[in-house]
């Protein structure tokens, strides 16, 4: 079963499942095998238009991660999101640059580390915090994220250095 999970503070558990040729979100009662397909795919999609269409349409599920038994938690398009099933609202929770990499969020926090042109960035309130202008090497400024400015490319943030010292 594709993205089996519980579903916190219930008895049921999730997953996504094919159903007529169509991606399906289905929660299961753990106890009475009682299953019920609460969204399919093209309505995750619209409500993902609709809040935020500047984003590309979702052909497939992003990986989701329960918060409650009424909203899990995705990120796409190196963005973070919440989704609220009663009212199938989308509301951005964290952002990073699209060029950003190794990206690790905080649920307690809802912070967002990442890191970027060697440096490392920290998204506190959700928006993509870039500065007017760019830095000198003509690249977009975030400014406002930044955590660290070391210019010496031998110290590296976010990266299993280990691994590339031994050739792993």
């Amino acid at each position: 079963l594709s993205q089996l999970q519980w579903i916190p503070e219930t008895n049921q558990y999730s997953f996504v499942a094919k159903r007529q040729g169509k991606e399906v979100l289905v929660v299961q009662d753990a106890a009475t095998g009682k299953s019920d397909s609460i969204m399919d795919i093209a309505e995750f999609a619209t409500a993902l238009q609709n809040t935020l269409p500047y984003e590309k349409a979702v052909g497939r599920y992003p990986f989701i991660t329960w918060i409650n038994a009424s909203a899990f938690r995705f990120n796409y398009s190196n963005k973070v999101y919440f989704f609220n099933l009663s009212n199938k609202k989308v509301t951005q929770i964290a952002a990073a640059p699209k060029d950003a990499e190794d990206l690790d969020f905080d649920a307690a926090s809802n912070k967002l580390a990442y890191t970027l042109n060697n440096n490392l960035y920290v998204n506190q309130n959700g928006q993509e915090n870039k500065v007017e202008g760019a830095d000198a090497m003509g690249k977009a400024n975030y400014e406002n994220d930044l955590i660290t400015k070391d210019a010496n490319t031998a110290v590296s943030y976010g990266k299993a250095v280990h691994r590339n010292e031994f050739g792993i």
